[in-house]
């Protein structure tokens, strides 16, 4: 429709002067004279911009799905609209879904379903139905779960496994970040209710996924320091500066050296890592002090070559 121009909120467009483009525009549309009022299309437009914040209150996503609560017969003298949009109303669609199967227009069916979840006559699904859906076998498309697992995780969940189940499904999609970031959220949500195995799992599996990814490094330093496993952690940090300076971030990789060093003050990798820093940063003179006190270490430990 005309109007639902007006409801976008991005738009790239151009100008073309003159007659209407006959490789876009069918030529029997070219031929039918349509006559619009200007005026009562900008009125109409204004009402349904007011319409649409409304309705944005009650459907406030695209991505939510919605059971039925009544039977079908309660919902007779509600139009139509009403009745069509219902029936596609399953506990499964969501509302993009039951825009598609209606074919109606956007608008008058958006209304329907904020009409109906007035009434009481649907109920968006919680983070923890979603995330059954997926659980259970219901959602086949990978697009799809992904979609509903955020939208799961967006709405707030009680059980982990559905960030667990949304890592995969980005590991599957072969997006790197987003599955590593999961597992960090994964180890965090775990965290907080005290549960250090599955948070110890989740930022492993981050590190796995993406051997740059800074904050799983830290999280699973932070929960090996918590546990009293010094030697754990510096390892990690090590690594994780290894990692960084092969990346060229050395700022970043300074960082983790140092909170080797404030571990193991004769941490050996961090001081040749944090020379190495040094050099790049073309201070010769703090690179040799560092060298310096590396290989007083390996002479110490009896490591010279």
């Amino acid at each position: 429709e005309i109007c639902d121009l007006f409801l976008w909120e991005t738009i790239s467009f151009s100008f073309n002067e003159g007659d209407p483009d006959p490789e876009v525009f069918p030529r029997e549309l070219l031929k039918s004279k349509v006559s619009l009022s200007t005026e009562m299309l900008v009125i109409e437009a204004a009402r349904r911009t007011d319409e649409w914040e409304r309705i944005k209150d009650v459907i406030p996503s695209f991505s939510d799905v919605y059971r039925p609560l009544k039977p079908a017969e309660e919902l007779q003298g509600m139009g139509e609209t009403v009745r069509i949009t219902y029936e596609s109303v399953n506990g499964l669609n969501n509302v993009e879904d039951i825009l598609e199967q209606t074919r109606l227009d956007r608008y008058s069916v958006l209304q329907a379903l904020a009409a109906m979840k007035r009434e009481g006559c649907i109920a968006s699904l919680t983070g923890d139905e979603l995330v059954d859906l997926v659980k259970n076998g219901k959602i086949k498309d990978l697009n799809r779960k992904k979609d509903i697992l955020i939208r799961a995780v967006r709405l707030g969940i009680e059980d982990p496994e559905g960030y667990l189940l949304l890592a995969e499904v980005f590991e599957e999609l072969e997006n790197t970040k987003e599955c590593a970031d999961t597992y960090v959220a994964y180890a965090e949500f775990s965290g907080e209710r005290g549960d250090t195995e599955k948070a110890e799992y989740g930022f492993k599996m981050a590190v796995d996924v993406d051997p740059t990814h800074i904050e799983a490094y830290e999280g699973l330093g932070e929960l090996y320091l918590s546990k009293g496993n010094k030697s754990e952690a510096a390892a990690l940090y090590v690594r994780a500066a290894n990692r960084l300076s092969e990346g060229n971030d050395w700022k970043k990789a300074k960082e983790f050296w140092e909170k080797v060093l404030s571990i193991e003050e004769e941490n050996i990798d961090a001081r040749v890592g944090l020379g190495k820093y040094y050099e790049t940063e073309g201070d010769p003179s703090q690179a040799n002090i560092e060298f310096g006190q590396a290989a007083e270490m390996m002479l110490e430990k009896g490591m010279k070559e």
